[in-house]
């Protein structure tokens, strides 16, 4: 829903080479640490997932759902385990050899207390000397309501240092099709945010630098 436009630029850098595509999508993962079931409904959610990433060019077999240990409960009111995630997270970064790792920053795009635990559990696992991996970390720029739906109208507020990832016309009507996968939670506001979000159009980037 955030991600749309970094996840189809890295997968679909060109249009015109399908085997381009496919070589860039088999080294991208997408990493869910909770199965979606706060109403219960986390089997429907994992296969709505499947469904919106293949849509957006990702195989089965590149999206992986975190079942536990530890289980980490979907929640926006709940707040994860820094540690656990850092650990959970060094598990699959060093399993799957990744070199990059794109995630929320510390506000979570939508004060969604899950996301913000993601942060925090990148946070500490770049800090801790013990487990300091060479992944490199960009972290999606949170803006405010208003900012957020000016739709592309935002650019124009753009940091000069931030890292752009754009979808063009083809590309947003790709992510609107993916929202749309995920029917259990394809409610009113979810329809006005694919037309008027900022994150349909582009995503802002801020390297996390640990000192």
């Amino acid at each position: 829903m955030f991600f749309g436009p970094a996840i189809t630029a890295l997968v679909q850098p060109s249009l015109s080479d399908s085997s381009s595509r496919k070589k860039k999508a088999k080294d991208i993962y997408i990493l869910c640490l909770s199965d979606g079931n706060a109403d219960g409904l986390g089997k429907t959610r994992r296969e709505e997932l499947k469904k919106s990433c293949k849509i957006l060019g990702l195989a089965d077999s590149n999206i992986i759902i975190h079942s536990g240990p530890p289980f980490f409960e979907d929640d926006p009111h709940s707040l994860w385990d820094f540690k656990s995630v850092a650990d959970t997270l060094n598990i699959y970064i060093e399993k799957l050899k990744i070199d990059s790792l794109i995630t929320f920053d510390e506000n979570g795009i939508s004060g969604h207390l899950n996301h913000k635990s993601i942060y925090q559990g990148v946070l500490q696992l770049k800090k801790e000397s013990k487990k300091r991996v060479t992944v490199r970390v960009f972290i999606l720029e949170t803006v405010s309501l208003f900012r957020k739906y000016l739709g592309f109208i935002d650019s124009i507020l753009i940091k000069p240092s931030a890292l752009i990832c754009t979808a063009d016309w083809v590309n947003r009507m790709n992510i609107q099709r993916a929202m749309a996968a995920h029917a259990s939670q394809y409610v009113w506001f979810r329809r006005l945010y694919i037309i008027f979000s900022r994150y349909l159009f582009f995503n802002t980037f801020i390297p996390l630098e640990i000192y």
